[in-house]
């Protein structure tokens, strides 16, 4: 049985006390608008870079009406949440992978407290 991405995400996060901010950013990232979906990516804890990773899938008809509008709605709001749930800019784009962005922003403000 393979683990998901996300699955290894939260056992990292409980390793170092921040998987309460995890679920909490999750839960604010699902409630922007067009957001269906995200995924995180934590590995680099394990090398004390405190960064979060995380990955929103988006669904919006690409032949809408406001289509680009409706797009940068969606990634700001992603950014938004994730600025209210303590995490602050990287210095690392925002990538657009047709139907998810990407993003990569600085933790260091999150209290890690280790397990053990």
């Amino acid at each position: 049985m393979s683990r998901n991405n996300n699955d290894l995400a939260m056992e990292i996060a409980s390793c170092f006390g921040i998987k309460r901010n995890i679920e909490q950013l999750k839960k604010k990232l699902l409630e922007v608008p067009y957001v269906k979906d995200v995924e995180f990516d934590l590995q680099g804890y394990l090398d004390d870079i405190y960064q979060v990773i995380f990955i929103t899938k988006y669904d919006i008809p690409m032949h809408s009406d406001g289509y680009t509008q409706r797009r940068q709605a969606c990634k700001y709001g992603a950014l938004q949440a994730a600025y209210e749930c303590g995490l602050k800019p990287s210095g690392d784009a925002i990538e657009n992978h047709g139907g998810y962005f990407y993003y990569v922003l600085n933790s260091k403000d999150w209290k890690v407290q280790f397990a053990g």
